[in-house]
């Protein structure tokens, strides 16, 4: 003995189909979002560190082609001490 199954199906979907087509409008709004002190502390830290890192490489990299092709006229001072 099977049991019976019951499955519904739609009927032909072109004869019963159709289409909805609408457009929502929403008006502009202005959003004020005031920081905390943290918050704008950790992005100024953030922003001074990237360019930190930054200049310093390419200064480092400046002097070391500036000495190193004696582009600059130095001399080598050994350190004296007093006493």
């Amino acid at each position: 003995m099977k049991p019976d199954v019951i499955v519904w199906s739609s009927k032909s979907m072109e004869k019963n189909s159709f289409v909805i087509r609408f457009s929502i409008r929403i008006p502009e709004q202005k959003l004020t979002y005031k920081s905390g002190l943290l918050e704008l502390l950790k992005f100024a830290w953030i922003q001074y560190l990237s360019i930190f890192v930054i200049f310093h490489f390419i200064f480092s990299k400046l002097l070391k082609f500036v000495f190193e092709n004696r582009i600059v006229s130095s001399i080598v001072v050994e350190d004296q001490r007093l006493g």
